[in-house]
């Protein structure tokens, strides 16, 4: 029995020793974690699987004035990332270019590996590795004067593409090496970036065009060069270029027309029957002072224009269809005297195109039973012309036709949690199922009330909605009749009897949310709880900027605004914010080296004379990753606003540094600071374009204190320096102690800091400078004298290396001891089992 229970506590002792081994060696570094972690000892982060993919869009001419075109080059499919495993060497994601509609470039990007600078770099050429940023198109642009760097893969005559625009936050984009470092944003959403254009005025020129068709007068612009020799004040202007089908495009004009007469009486039921190039238009051209332009010639620049008239020629008279397919009415033509039927138009209209090439109307065969046919896969049903005349009648027809058709599928809208999905449902086939987001906890829908008198949504009220056939059917009359203009929205709700916070992105008649169709999020909450905000901001044309959402406050219960009357409309559990914008005409954008640190969004660029008028010609901000308004009013303690970034930029500081002026391209001062830090001149003046200004720096100044480190030796000597600055630390002459000699200094008196040699050269960053303690209203650096006694290694002042050795060996030592000790109870153990049996 005693053997056993010596035997019992021997095992104890030997299970307690070796718990105690495990941390001790592990903290000994004796035991290796085979699995794969990063840096901080934590498992690596594989990133989130890529979604369906975000849709990119590069605006080339956004704001449609321009008429002379842009040239796209070949683009890469292939972008590198890192591989998803944090792991050595890259992953190729493909990217999909394409061109919308508008003729915008666009790319879908599948993987949030891909950053906005990978994809903005995939616009430029690397393989010219000292070539010109300057873009060239037909004319050769001077580019002596312009940094070097990769070219444009997007040229346009005569302008130089200065830099892409994140049409949300504002920031400048253009070709950066980021073979070392990316510190762009990974793109997790859709995006759209701007293209900025500069004019070469050094060579060229601007000429206003005025275009008038049918009565209408539009304006553009169209770059020339100066013609040579003539001190620029002439230009070479060819009619021929404004035949072109592109620069046509973009004025929306054609000399030619679709005919309804056809070409064979016989082939009346054959498209190629009727011309789609009937030249139905004359074209004349002058400048402002009166110089008929029909063929090439010379004219003067200064205040000058160009005049174009498109006139319908007196031989021809158009017919026009309307119907609920066109979002406009079709214009055709007829020979005058000459008659037409019904099929004659029914068969011309199937040659008509938009603006992309596309038909518009593609009807499959006649229904035989009732005359009616489907009409652009389906997703139309025409019935008749006018006073019920069937499609394919060959009675002559009236110059003003109606083409009665009704939708066979239409748009709906679901909106979940300050999301929202577009979807194409066909005729009796609606339902809560066709909702692609997430509904999981779903208490009911509601709508927006239908306005009869504008056949749209009224966001004032809504009611619960039911998906019955009754009510289907009442809903989808509401879409016929309407033509289509009336789109349903259906609005989830999770909890019973909610609020509906109304955030309506409509102003000045402009503003959606990514879709014509949704002007308004709305998102339903307890009266209770705070209300989030739609997961995406309101679009609107160029330079208009959103600010923010008036008087909405993230603190705020929804139970919370029923007192508000000026900023917020509050009405029957319905609150309504609307969207804050601003408008623009120029850009200051303001950097650190090659890094954007903010942007003036300017009103007028006129005047700028000094701070006053600056900061009174600021529409807004943009700092910091944050959009703020024009910078009024005064700082007030505890909030953040325009003001507050207005002067955090201006006097942009960076470690270590306070701003001296603010210079141009050319290193001319625009911006300058007196001694107390204020802003002393505004020499800006008047500018005509997006300028960028370049912050010039004064490194701040600090002291390097070196301490005696002993009891006696209490006085300091102090070393002015700069940041960044290389000055020699004190040698060894700087103090004395009686049977020691100065050995080092050290960050900590005990000598367990940072070691520096006597003498050594030292410098210390900006990054370094902001953490440096203020001693007696300077910015101090203390090193501690290290002594060492004469004809000794002792240290009365510590550890100079700042290591803990001793440490190190106390703990491998007491592990062996540990381990003797176990083996030595392993042998005993043995002996008594072997004397018990």
């Amino acid at each position: 029995m005693k053997t056993e229970k010596r035997l019992t506590m021997a095992l104890s002792v030997l299970v307690a020793l070796m718990m105690l081994a495990v941390p001790l060696a592990s903290s000994s570094n004796l035991f290796v974690d085979g699995g794969q972690t990063n840096s901080n000892g934590d498992a690596p982060n594989l990133g989130a699987a890529p979604g369906e993919g975000y849709t990119i869009t590069f605006q080339l001419n956004s704001d449609g004035k321009s008429l002379d075109a842009v040239k796209i080059d070949t683009l890469p499919t292939k972008i590198a990332v890192p591989k998803a495993d944090n792991s050595n060497g890259a992953d190729e994601i493909t990217i999909s270019w394409y061109q919308n509609e508008k003729g915008d470039l666009c790319a879908l990007v599948t993987d949030k590996r891909v950053t906005v600078q990978k994809l903005i770099n995939a616009l430029y050429s690397t393989e010219a590795g000292n070539a010109s940023l300057i873009t060239k198109g037909e004319y050769e642009i001077d580019n002596s004067d312009t940094e070097t760097n990769s070219p444009s893969k997007i040229t346009k005559y005569a302008y130089d593409l200065t830099s892409w625009k994140d049409a949300n936050s504002g920031v400048m984009y253009l070709y950066k090496n980021i073979a070392t470092e990316d510190k762009s944003p990974a793109i997790d959403k859709d995006m759209t970036f701007d293209a900025q254009w500069l004019l070469d005025e050094k060579n060229c020129v601007e000429i206003p065009v005025k275009v008038t068709f049918d009565g209408e007068t539009k304006e553009y612009v169209k770059a020339y060069p100066y013609k040579a020799n003539s001190d620029n004040t002439q230009i070479t202007v060819d009619p021929a270029f404004f035949k072109l089908s592109a620069t046509e495009k973009i004025m929306g004009v054609k000399t030619t027309g679709q005919s309804v007469n056809p070409t064979d009486l016989s082939a009346n039921t054959t498209l190629s029957s009727y011309k789609s190039d009937e030249v139905v238009y004359t074209f004349a051209m002058k400048d402002s002072k009166d110089v008929e332009l029909s063929d090439e010639k010379d004219i003067v620049v200064a205040d000058n224009s160009i005049i174009i008239n498109y006139t319908l020629k007196s031989t021809y008279s158009k017919v026009t269809v309307s119907s609920a397919m066109f979002e406009n009415d079709v214009v055709m033509y007829t020979k005058n005297n000459t008659p037409y039927t019904y099929v004659n138009v029914y068969y011309a209209l199937q040659n008509v195109t938009d603006d992309n090439g596309k038909k518009i109307f593609e009807p499959a065969t006649i229904n035989d039973a009732d005359g009616s046919v489907l009409v652009n896969d389906g997703s139309y049903k025409a019935t008749s012309w006018n006073d019920n005349v069937p499609l394919d009648s060959a009675a002559n027809a009236v110059p003003s036709l109606t083409l009665n058709a009704t939708l066979n599928s239409y748009k709906v809208v679901f909106m979940v949690n300050g999301e929202y999905e577009i979807v194409t449902v066909n005729y009796g086939e609606l339902s809560a199922d066709k909702c692609p987001l997430d509904i999981t906890g779903l208490s009911g829908w509601y709508m927006p009330k239908y306005a009869t008198s504008t056949t749209s949504n009224d966001y004032s009220g809504f009611e619960g909605f039911y998906f019955t056939e009754s009510n289907i059917a009442d809903l989808e009359k509401k879409v016929t009749d309407s033509k289509g203009a009336y789109v349903p929205v259906f609005i989830a709700a999770f909890t019973a009897d909610p609020s509906f916070a109304v955030f309506n992105a409509v102003k000045n008649n402009d503003g959606n949310f990514g879709d014509k169709a949704v002007t308004n999020v709305v998102i339903p909450v307890k009266a209770d709880s705070t209300i989030p905000e739609p997961a995406a901001s309101p679009v609107y044309k160029e330079k208009t900027l959103f600010l923010g959402w008036t008087g909405y406050d993230t603190s705020k219960k929804a139970e919370d605004y029923k007192n508000e009357v000026d900023e917020v409309t509050v009405a029957d559990k319905v609150i309504t914010f609307s969207a804050s914008v601003t408008t623009y005409k120029y850009l200051i954008t303001f950097y650190d080296g090659d890094k954007s640190v903010g942007i003036f969004y300017m009103s007028t660029g006129t005047g700028l004379v000094d701070e006053n008028s600056l900061k009174t010609d600021i529409a807004a901000i943009q700092y910091d990753g944050n959009l703020y308004g024009a910078p009024t009013g005064e700082t007030v303690k505890g909030e953040y606003k325009a003001i507050d970034a207005y002067d955090d930029l201006i006097h942009y500081a960076k470690n270590g540094y306070k701003i001296k002026q603010w210079n141009d391209t050319d290193k001319s001062a625009m911006i300058t600071f007196a001694s107390d830090g204020k802003v002393k001149d505004v020499n800006l003046k008047v500018i005509k374009s997006n300028i960028s200004l370049y912050g010039q720096f004064n490194a701040e100044e600090y002291v390097i204190s070196y301490s005696g480190n002993t009891a006696t030796m209490t006085n300091e000597m102090k070393q002015f320096v700069k940041v960044d600055e290389n000055v020699n630390l004190f040698s060894d002459s700087t103090f004395s102690n009686d049977g020691f000699k100065l050995k080092e200094w050290n960050t900590r008196p005990d000598g367990k800091g940072t070691s520096y040699n006597l003498g050594t050269s030292f410098s210390l960053s900006g990054e370094q400078y902001k953490d440096l303690k203020d001693v007696d209203g300077d910015k101090t650096f203390t090193l501690y004298a290290i002594w060492e006694k004469v004809g000794s290694s002792d240290n009365p002042s510590g550890n100079t290396d700042g290591d803990n050795d001793n440490s190190n060996n106390t703990d491998t030592y007491l592990l062996a001891g540990i381990l003797v000790v176990i083996i030595i109870l392993i042998i005993v153990v043995a002996v008594v089992l072997r004397k018990k049996n």
